[in-house]
């Protein structure tokens, strides 16, 4: 009984397309925000504003739109990399995860060691399972012969700029792309 029940999963599993292209749906991208009418506010405008105000979740939800242009926000790598810059400034551990991936995407990979460094800087010990994950990726690079040991040197010392240019900034800018809100 068993083995009939394995075969028909097997079967099924290679026999089927997806849904959308056995039916040739096309796939639309959200559209991006107008207003439809004077004063009309953004859909996502507290958000906006939580972001002006410095809440690193706020910009961490703005730059993942951003990078996947929804919510009205059109599609937008460089925003979203600002975005996720400003909530890492507040030690918001995935903010590094999601610079290095996008680094890597990006083929940077002494870039992507960077953001690793830094988020393992701030991680404690009881977020194991992000130390983990960030060291792992880390290593990867290295592992991989994506990056040479003068970029790992190279990164250390962007990641240590980096960090302290923290300490020196204390002026609060705000960084919310204005709409009707």
């Amino acid at each position: 009984m068993r083995f009939i029940i394995y075969f028909i999963v097997i079967i099924s599993f290679f026999s089927t397309k997806s849904y959308t292209q056995d039916k040739g749906i096309k796939y639309l991208p959200d559209p991006i925000y107008s207003p439809v009418y004077k004063n009309a506010k953004h859909p996502l405008a507290d958000i906006l504003l939580m972001s002006d105000d410095g809440d690193a979740r706020a910009q961490y939800i703005l730059a993942d739109l951003y990078l996947k242009g929804k919510g009205g926000f059109a599609k937008n790598t460089e925003q979203s990399k600002h975005f996720f810059e400003e909530s890492a400034k507040q030690k918001y551990l995935h903010s590094f995860i999601r610079l290095a991936a996008i680094a890597k995407s990006e083929e940077d990979f002494p870039a992507a060691y960077k953001w690793y460094l830094i988020g393992l800087k701030y991680s404690k010990r009881e977020n194991s399972e992000l130390y983990n994950f960030m060291n792992k990726q880390k290593n990867k690079l290295i592992d991989n012969n994506l990056i040479n040991k003068e970029d790992v040197k190279l990164s250390k010392k962007q990641a240590k700029i980096w960090r302290k240019s923290l300490k020196s900034d204390s002026v609060v800018i705000n960084i919310a792309p204005k709409y009707n809100q």
